[in-house]
């Protein structure tokens, strides 16, 4: 993204800050991806460790439904679904994280295990940009 400036007596200025600076703060997009990456994952893996499961199967679904209604919600100009974002990738990070390192049984051949690293890692980048979009929202507002 390219800025659009003027100088005026030397100075260089942004011709539009807060419009310019919203927009480069604003990862929605990428937050969007992860989380249906995110939601397909979880819909591929769960018949294979539907067994292995701390909750009822049926949970997984509601988590792949609310995951992809998040995803289609996520919009520069809703600041509360700005940090339902924000808050969804902090939860995403603790459930993944935590059934990632419980599930470590020195089998690395463990595809249960390595879903839940792969979606812990995806929550992280998740939560990463949604912080970047919360932190641009909370700076540059009018």
């Amino acid at each position: 993204m390219t800025l659009e400036t003027e100088e005026v007596n030397g100075v260089i200025r942004i011709k539009n800050p807060d419009e310019d600076l919203k927009e480069m703060h604003y990862y929605g997009d990428r937050v969007r991806m992860l989380y249906i990456g995110m939601s397909v994952i979880l819909l591929v893996m769960s018949p294979f460790v539907q067994n292995r499961l701390p909750y009822p199967a049926l949970l997984s679904i509601f988590a792949v439904l609310f995951l992809t209604m998040v995803a289609g919600l996520i919009s520069p100009k809703a600041k509360a679904i700005i940090i339902l974002n924000f808050l969804v990738s902090v939860t995403a990070i603790i459930v993944f994280g935590k059934e990632a390192i419980v599930s470590y049984s020195h089998n690395l051949s463990d595809i249960f295990f390595w879903g839940n690293v792969v979606l812990s890692v995806a929550s992280i980048f998740a939560l990463y940009y949604s912080s970047k979009t919360l932190r641009g929202v909370l700076l540059y507002k009018k």
